[in-house]
């Protein structure tokens, strides 16, 4: 008797299990975001990584050489970031392979200075996919990357003259803060005569360190050409240029920096006027770009006062400046020197 109620208690618990519920194992969501070693960088430093293309090939624009625009990486001592411009759309892979070289797969503040292709042209090749973007900044144009940074719902602001970022704390503290272009400059009636002038620009600050980005805005112009003119794309003849205006409404040293991302591709006949060298004093300038004849450039540039070190991106490669917050800076290239192909394009020219 025993045994069959032992029998009868057994097959009731096995009935009993074949309605139970088995629970699924938990899981947590597998982020499947790829990531990239974060390369060691010294502490409380502002580090400064200017792109180079190294001579690709640009087919949008005829075969100029590195005919690419500006992009530069500057990255905090808090680890935040800041991509300022991203260069046209053909270098958009090179630019993605070199930002995740330096750890980057989230761009915290993308700055677009204004809405020429060659440096918002890459932010259209897939970057707001790519990367997760923190906020973009713009200098208030329409353009066909803000177009696009609202279809996919990335936050957005003005960045102008009186605008203002502050970026860390306590001793890794750094501010941005706009200049140009003013409220007043927005809506004359000239503000338009070129997407250049409208090109936001802004100065960086870190202790006693400061550098000053500025777009492709213009000096005083003094040609003219009729056509381009009548289409609206060139500055009225003898208009005052922003260069110009800058240095008459900063007076008190706001203009006064270490280092200069000179405008337009540093190009002497449109831009880096005696009145802008006269009102930052930089001890090194930037020249990103495609423009040629660097030599004819730094006579230009030492013509008109300055005084510092000049690098371009066609000569030195990659440009990298590390700064201090007691006003020291270093700098170091990929090379020296022209690549072979670039001295048997344009060195020729000097010979004649």
């Amino acid at each position: 008797m025993k045994k069959l109620t032992a029998l009868l208690l057994c097959l009731i618990l096995l009935l009993c299990g074949c309605g139970a519920q088995t629970a699924a194992p938990t899981t947590e969501p597998v982020d499947t975001t790829p990531t990239y070693p974060v390369p060691e960088r010294e502490p409380h430093t502002l580090h400064y990584y200017f792109f180079s293309t190294e001579g690709m090939l640009c087919p949008e624009l005829s075969d100029y050489r590195t005919r690419w625009g500006d992009s530069c990486l500057v990255v905090f001592p808090n680890g935040q970031n800041m991509l300022i411009d991203t260069g046209i759309e053909s270098v958009y892979p090179s630019l993605r392979d070199w930002l995740h070289d330096q750890g980057v797969t989230k761009i915290d503040y993308l700055m677009l200075t204004h809405a020429h292709r060659d440096h918002i042209g890459a932010t259209l090749a897939g970057m707001l996919d790519d990367f997760e973007i923190g906020t973009m900044y713009h200098n208030g144009v329409r353009n066909d990357a803000l177009q696009l940074g609202v279809q996919k719902s990335i936050d957005m602001d003005l960045f102008a003259a009186g605008s203002k970022l502050t970026i860390g704390e306590g001793e890794d503290l750094v501010t941005v803060t706009g200049l140009w272009p003013t409220e007043e400059y927005q809506k004359s009636s000239t503000a338009n005569a070129r997407i250049e002038s409208q090109s936001m620009v802004f100065r960086i600050a870190y202790g006693e360190h400061a550098s000053l980005f500025t777009g492709c805005i213009y000096k005083t112009y003094k040609g003219v050409w009729e056509k381009q003119i009548a289409e609206g794309n060139y500055h009225i003849k003898d208009t005052e240029g922003v260069e110009e205006q800058l240095a008459e409404l900063y007076t008190n040293g706001e203009l006064d920096v270490d280092l200069i991302k000179l405008p337009n591709h540093g190009d002497p006949s449109t831009s880096s006027s005696a009145a802008l060298f006269g009102a930052t004093t930089p001890e090194i300038a930037v020249v990103t770009g495609f423009m040629p004849l660097e030599s004819g450039y730094t006579k230009a540039y030492e013509e008109r006062g300055f005084e510092g070190t000049i690098l371009f991106d066609r000569m030195h490669g990659f440009v990298t400046i590390y700064a201090t917050a007691d006003g020291k800076m270093e700098y170091e290239t990929t090379r020296d020197e022209y690549l072979e192909d670039f001295g048997r394009l344009w060195n020729s020219d000097l010979e004649h």
